[in-house]
């Protein structure tokens, strides 16, 4: 259906096969598809979002780190651009995510953030007992994000946990573990 959709229209969501292709964890092809259609959208934030993730999920970690930098360049940050790096080469991926943890804690006392999009950054990390209370924080709040939770590489170490099984049962899906 993607494919159509972007024969249809290539230009309505140009991050669309990326994430077919991510979600399939494809991550060869997501970030192939991706880097295509960036010649045509430079500064499509989910592009660049898709080759990171895929990078990241593939071990490539430096190359993920600079996926990311990339990212911040397209939206015109160029000081989280410099941060993220800096926290890279100061402590690796993981403080790069500690980082980025940090900086969407910081925006979510500003304005809504969806629980989800934080529970990702603390999979990332492993960190069980956090993750698991905002993706029930996000299912209290009906974050459509969670659709595709079982497709994050992130969270298949918790596909074991009772908690999160239960989770996945009450959202509806079925289980991918």
């Amino acid at each position: 259906m993607q494919k159509k959709q972007m024969e249809l229209d290539p230009f309505a969501r140009p991050w669309g096969m990326a994430q077919t292709y991510y979600n399939l964890r494809n991550y060869d092809a997501a970030i192939s598809d991706a880097r295509l259609r960036l010649e045509n959208s430079p500064n499509d934030v989910r592009l660049h979002f898709f080759i990171a993730r895929s990078l990241f999920d593939q071990g490539k970690y430096q190359e993920a780190a600079d996926a990311w930098a990339n990212l911040y360049r397209a939206v015109n940050a160029p000081q989280a651009a410099a941060e993220a790096e800096e926290a890279y080469q100061a402590g690796g991926y993981r403080a790069l995510v500690r980082w980025q943890l940090r900086t969407a804690e910081n925006e979510a006392k500003a304005h809504y953030l969806s629980p989800v999009e934080l529970a990702d950054l603390h999979a990332e990390l492993g960190q069980r007992e956090q993750t698991l209370a905002l993706l029930e924080e996000g299912f209290q709040h009906h974050s459509p994000q969670l659709l595709w939770i079982q497709t994050e590489k992130a969270y298949d170490f918790l596909h074991t946990d009772p908690h999160y099984q239960s989770l996945i049962r009450r959202i509806g899906l079925p289980p991918a573990y």
